[in-house]
């Protein structure tokens, strides 16, 4: 899991971060299909945000095995 620093609920760019969460966050992303498919490197994959009155999260995170963390590292942002 790799987090960073969200936006509150008031924030412009809560809208983009939105976007960005629901285009990384099911079966068909980019994301997914990276990382899980063409790498075969992790079980599971997607995004998460927590927006609330004071700023929250934002992460990524996926679920692999001791051996993958590496080229997993190398492959996703953070």
């Amino acid at each position: 899991m790799v987090g960073y620093r969200g936006v509150d609920l008031y924030n412009p760019d809560l809208e983009a971060l939105e976007l960005i969460n629901e285009a990384c966050s099911d079966l068909g992303s980019r994301f997914f299909i990276r990382i899980r498919e063409k790498m075969g490197l992790a079980y599971f994959v997607g995004t998460g945000m927590m927006p609330g009155l004071v700023p929250g999260s934002f992460l990524f995170y996926l679920g692999t095995s001791p051996e993958k963390v590496d080229p997993v590292k190398k492959g996703t942002p953070g």
